[in-house]
């Protein structure tokens, strides 16, 4: 694979960036649209009204890589928590850490590491088992959390050209009094407010704890003594979580989904205990959402003219796709595709994943929806305002 230093495509970028925004002749055309002619749709809500448009950045035109990356629909997408870079990992051993950025040949993803197959993330030893989350514990560099279930756990850097073990657990299957499991769920995120670092949910019917890495080890900040809780909410082993900001308060809160349930409730930790912002009383829909064993879930600052996070669902059996913001108590349908198959001119697949990707060098700091399958990429923007100035 091919390795791109950081700087000198940074340096290309933003001069590429200033030829280009001298070259436009409108002063008032929006950056992105003037270099790289997006395409735009309306979205029409189930009342006909239009609400919004979408914007297409950038596509790999089904070619089945991204940027140098060769994808599979094993791979694991880990987004680092400014969601500027993508440490690709595949069931090979594989792995590759990407960006987004504009080149002489235009958009395209890049790597400014990668591991050359060998097998390894440092000194990891990648295994299809293993989970991994990134975690901002206040180091110079993205923090990546591998774990192998029973066994190993590490804490790495990750950054341009290479990477840094910081931690392991010698191989003793804890991460401090928690004792790994095939099935635990890592969450990362700043839940006490009072700390400057991400704290670490874990989530393993019928026990959660919340841990906190410092001076060299895990401690225990908070748990649910096992009682099968995160406060009114029931753990459930294949629950899906979504953790971003929904009402817009700047704190974090944690979307829980049954999958094999009809609950969803949405939740914030107070420094002590969960509280219940909203819950659905099993019925089985978020918000305007039916809620179906194959749905595909994400969230992210899609609406850049707002300060909140919405919930993007698709499903490939129904074809439907939907954009909701939570309103403080209840959630409002911003988009829906009424059920054509397609998220602007992505076709929605059973093998899609979502997740919310900033490309910070276009200058006019855009979020966008990065769409991934076996073969194709794209990356595509929501606006509530047509005009999207």
């Amino acid at each position: 694979m091919k390795v791109t230093l950081h700087s000198i495509f940074l340096s290309v970028t933003i001069l590429l960036s200033s030829l280009i925004i001298n070259s436009c002749n409108d002063e008032s055309t929006n950056f992105t649209e003037s270099i790289s002619n997006l395409s735009k749709t309306s979205g029409k809500l189930s009342n006909g009204a239009t609400v919004g448009s979408w914007y297409s950045l950038w596509d790999n035109n089904g070619n089945g890589y991204l940027g140098p990356w060769q994808m599979n629909i094993s791979d694991k997408y880990i987004m680092t928590p400014d969601h500027e870079n993508i440490l690709a990992i595949s069931s090979a051993g594989y792995a590759s850490n990407l960006w987004f950025g504009i080149s002489i040949s235009g958009y395209e993803f890049s790597s400014d590491w990668d591991n050359n197959g060998n097998g390894y993330i440092g000194a990891w030893q990648i295994n299809s088992s293993d989970k991994f989350s990134f975690i901002q514990l206040g180091l110079p560099h993205n923090t990546l959390l591998a774990v192998s279930p029973g066994y190993w756990s590490a804490l790495i850097q990750v950054f341009t050209n290479g990477t840094s073990e910081y931690w392991n657990n010698g191989g003793n299957g804890n991460l401090g009094s928690w004792v790994t499991n095939s099935n635990d769920k890592f969450l990362a995120a700043n839940w006490f407010q009072s700390y400057p670092n991400d704290e670490l949910l874990v989530v393993n019917y019928p026990w959660a704890s919340i841990l906190r890495f410092n001076s060299g080890s895990w401690s225990t900040i908070w748990n649910n003594n096992g009682n099968g809780k995160l406060g009114n909410w029931t753990v459930s082993l294949n629950d899906q979580y979504l953790i971003d900001d929904f009402d817009g308060d700047g704190l974090p809160e944690l979307l829980c989904i049954a999958t094999n349930g009809t609950y969803s409730s949405l939740l914030e930790f107070n420094g002590v205990n969960w509280i219940t912002l909203w819950t659905n009383g099993g019925n089985n829909y978020i918000g305007s959402w039916q809620k179906a064993t194959n749905d595909k879930y994400a969230s992210g600052l899609f609406d850049n003219l707002g300060v909140q996070d919405m919930f993007l669902s698709a499903n490939s059996t129904s074809h439907f796709a939907a954009l909701q913001k939570f309103s403080g108590s209840s959630w409002t349908l911003k988009w829906s595709n009424n059920g054509s198959g397609y998220i602007h001119d992505w076709q929605i697949s059973s093998g899609d994943k979502f997740m919310e990707y900033y490309f910070s060098y276009n200058l006019d700091n855009k979020k966008y929806i990065l769409c991934l399958n076996s073969t194709w990429a794209a990356l595509k923007r929501w606006s509530s305002m047509n005009s999207d100035q």
